[in-house]
């Protein structure tokens, strides 16, 4: 089954529901999240989204990657993201995703020495 476009439809409240159904993978044509920014802008009523994937059959980290354009998108303009549609293993690892990034700096990498220093010191070890 193919990617449907995402169906979106807003209550009264203020929710903006995102639908998704179909196959959500890279080797889809995958959409923009632009029609929920779209909304989004168009309807400044609009305080938070939430998802029903409900009928999605299946996905990849290509649903994840609009997920998580969406959820910039919303943090920008300072709407809530309900994530409790989501399928469960989309939802963790989205969590994942957006955890808090590492301090730069923090990891100490593997200091690379020079092939000719290496080299040097292996044959002085000989001696």
């Amino acid at each position: 089954m193919a990617q449907g476009e995402p169906q979106m439809s807003k209550t009264p409240d203020g929710k903006l529901r995102v639908t998704l159904a179909g196959e959500w993978r890279l080797d889809s044509a995958l959409h923009s999240p632009g029609g929920v920014r779209d909304k989004i802008e168009s309807s400044p009523d609009v305080s938070r989204v939430a998802f029903d994937t409900g009928v999605l059959s299946g996905w990849d980290s290509g649903l994840l990657t609009f997920l998580l354009e969406v959820i910039n998108i919303c943090s920008k303009r300072n709407v809530q993201v309900n994530r409790e549609g989501l399928p469960p293993g989309g939802n963790r690892l989205l969590n994942l995703a957006t955890a808090v990034p590492e301090r730069k700096g923090a990891r100490r990498g593997a200091e690379r020495i020079h092939f000719l220093v290496r080299t040097g010191e292996r044959v002085s070890h000989v001696r």
